[in-house]
Order: C-alpha cells, then sequence, then structure tokens
C-alpha cells in the first residue's frame, strides 16, 4: 500500500507542499491505521446509543413501574371472608343454640345467609362498588331476614320431607 504524503523541506523542517514522496506502509502501521478506524466507528456508535440511553441516569430516580390494575373484589370473596371469620361463626352457633342436633347445620347455614344479607342491607353503600352485589342484593330480597333461624331450619325440613313423599 502506497500513500502520497508531502516531503519535507530541504533547508527547513516544514513540509513542503509541491513535492510528494511515496511511502510504504509497514504490517505493523497497517495495523495501526485499522485500529484507528475501528475506534472511530465505535466511538460514533457510542455516541448514538448514548443519544438513545440519554434519559438514563445513575442518581435519578428509577422509572415508575406501573402497577397491574387490583383485583376487583367479588360479592362472593366478602361473602366468603365474613361468613368465614370467628365472630360470624360465633354469632351463627348462638342463634342455633335452641336447633335439634340434626337440624343444626342447615340452621347454620340459614342463619349465615340471613346475618349476611342483614350486613349487606346495612352497609349497602360500603359495598356498591363490589362486583356482583346487585344479584346478591336481589336474592337478599327474597330471605325473610325476621324469621329465627331455628324455626327456617325446622320449615326446611319439613319442605324436604314434603317433596321426598
Amino acid at each position: 500500500l502506497k500513500l502520497l504524503v508531502p516531503a519535507p523541506c530541504a533547508h527547513c523542517s516544514l513540509l513542503s507542499l509541491p513535492v510528494e514522496q511515496p511511502i510504504v506502509m509497514s504490517a505493523m502501521s497497517r495495523v495501526v491505521l485499522a485500529l484507528a478506524l475501528l475506534l472511530t466507528a465505535d466511538a460514533a456508535a457510542m455516541r448514538q446509543r448514548s443519544k438513545v440511553e440519554a434519559k438514563w441516569w445513575p442518581f435519578s430516580a428509577a422509572p415508575a413501574k406501573v402497577a397491574p390494575a387490583p383485583k376487583q373484589p367479588t360479592i362472593e370473596d366478602v361473602k366468603d371472608a365474613v361468613m368465614l371469620s370467628p365472630t360470624f361463626e360465633r354469632k351463627t352457633t348462638l342463634l342455633c343454640k335452641d336447633a335439634a342436633n340434626d337440624e343444626k347445620p342447615k340452621c347454620q347455614e340459614l342463619a349465615s345467609e340471613r346475618l349476611f344479607c342483614t350486613l349487606l342491607k346495612r352497609k349497602a353503600d360500603k359495598y356498591q362498588h363490589v362486583q356482583g352485589v346487585g344479584k346478591e342484593q336481589a336474592r337478599c330480597k327474597e330471605i325473610d331476614i325476621m324469621e329465627d333461624s331455628v324455626e327456617a331450619a325446622k320449615d326446611n325440613a319439613l319442605e324436604e320431607d314434603a317433596k321426598k313423599a
């Protein structure tokens, strides 16, 4: 590979412009030239990348992560949480203390439904945004919350016996 470079002036150290001499490049100078070209290209790529990454800075606040929308509770979730609470269980047990042993499970089921409907009626504004509350309120309108749970369990047993007969 031959390059033409200006030759130095004979009487001074300045380069003279009109005369050019061929220079033969050694293998080492070719390697240096190749590295210089690669570094120049790499520097250009880094400048381009830095423009893209300019928004990130190690001392700035981390970008806010968008949290997924919270799951909207359903009336079934609320009902399960309320009915499985120890207080609720204590109240249903107390309401069904006078029921016969074979009627206690049905009595507690009916008492639970009545108590939950009462709670739903009292706290309607609290549960208005719960998914499925309208359907549950419509179902609760069919339940007589003033009827005694023990009597309701007896009535239910009589109705089931009548269906079997």
